[in-house]
């Protein structure tokens, strides 16, 4: 579709928005094959009332900012899809949980070209991923016990084949795809030796943790990589996350803080910092400058450590039993920029 609304955006530029209107509710094909009539909402568009007077030329402003994906203009007017909410503006804010009726047969397409039956391994493959799901094959035949699955059961389908079969880069570059231009929640993850399915990350936050696990120790990224997977998995385990984004901070610190110690935690670690940072003659400062040229203060770092473990129900003793969805992700976050900074050199014996 992303053609359609580059054509709809030139034609809004020169002509106004009554022809491009009306262009945009021509029959498209989407990327996928499907053809569809788009209908505006003419009700819910918006135009600035400093308009009042002025040609549409003159009030649209110039040059016009696309969207990075799709192209639309980013400002100055809405236009809602009635039938398809992932249209409405601005598009690359609008992400779709679950498996919405549009990848259902994108999905399905790639599960049968993945066990296609000419493939030399195309039965042994099938019946892996049925054994793995617990699926019974359709009258002595996997492949139909696999297709007569649910819609939402696809998503399970797609991991455990991800989990099991060896894919060339083609079948996961198409697998991606998918899940980009369908606007999904979901993202194909590539932080094992295996992709899976797992929740989008924020960029931002892949850039960070991205470059922890390369700075990091070997057990630190490894650790850090479990909190991601439970973290932003299809099913998340909030639990293990923070277990394990604590247990990542641990082992880039304690053995740094307390290397003979075989009960180091961040509580004990930050405990020495502290009593360090009190005496009359610190041995640990921070790479990082104060305002006045000076190394920033020790309190910084401890603070970041205890926000991370004080909440953690190992360390605080909280009365909850578990941890929260939200809890768990920042963790990972925190974690990651601690991890990065601490592998890099901010904490250094004087």
């Amino acid at each position: 579709m992303i053609s359609v609304y580059r054509q709809w955006q030139d034609q809004l530029v020169h002509d106004g928005p009554a022809d491009a209107e009306e262009a945009l509710a021509r029959p498209q094909t989407c990327a996928f094959g499907a053809t569809r009539r788009p209908t505006v909402n003419t009700a819910r568009r918006s135009i600035p009332s400093s308009c009042a007077g002025r040609s549409w030329h003159q009030c649209w402003p110039k040059p016009l900012v696309p969207d990075d994906v799709t192209g639309l203009p980013s400002r100055c007017m809405t236009v809602e899809m009635d039938d398809d909410p992932i249209l409405a503006l601005p598009a690359a804010d609008v992400l779709i949980p679950g498996i919405p009726a549009h990848l259902v047969m994108p999905l399905r397409h790639w599960t049968e070209r993945v066990f296609d039956r000419r493939h030399p391994l195309a039965q042994i493959r099938t019946q892996a991923v049925c054994l793995r799901l617990g699926i019974t094959p359709h009258q002595g035949d996997y492949l139909n016990g696999l297709k007569r699955q649910p819609d939402r059961e696809l998503l399970k389908i797609v991991q455990a084949t991800l989990a099991i079969i060896e894919l060339d880069e083609e079948d996961l570059a198409n697998l991606e795809q998918i899940f980009v231009l369908g606007r999904s929640i979901y993202e194909l993850q590539r932080y094992d030796m295996r992709p899976r399915i797992g929740r989008r990350m924020p960029a931002g936050v892949t850039a960070v943790v991205d470059r922890a696990r390369h700075d990091a120790p070997t057990q630190a990224a490894a650790h850090l990589g479990n909190a991601i997977r439970a973290a932003y998995d299809l099913e998340p385990d909030p639990n293990k996350a923070y277990l394990e984004s604590v247990m990542a901070v641990e082992a880039v610190i304690c053995p740094l803080v307390e290397p003979n110690s075989t009960r180091a935690s961040l509580s004990t670690t930050v405990r020495n910092l502290e009593n360090d940072m009190n005496s009359s003659a610190p041995a640990w400062m921070l790479q990082w400058g104060g305002p006045k040229g000076q190394p920033a203060q020790m309190v910084r770092l401890t603070s970041m450590l205890q926000l991370l473990f004080q909440a953690h129900h190992r360390h605080g003793g909280a009365v909850t039993m578990s941890q929260s969805q939200e809890e768990a992700e920042w963790s990972v976050h925190l974690a990651a920029a601690l991890v990065q900074m601490i592998s890099t050199g901010l904490l250094r014996k004087i």
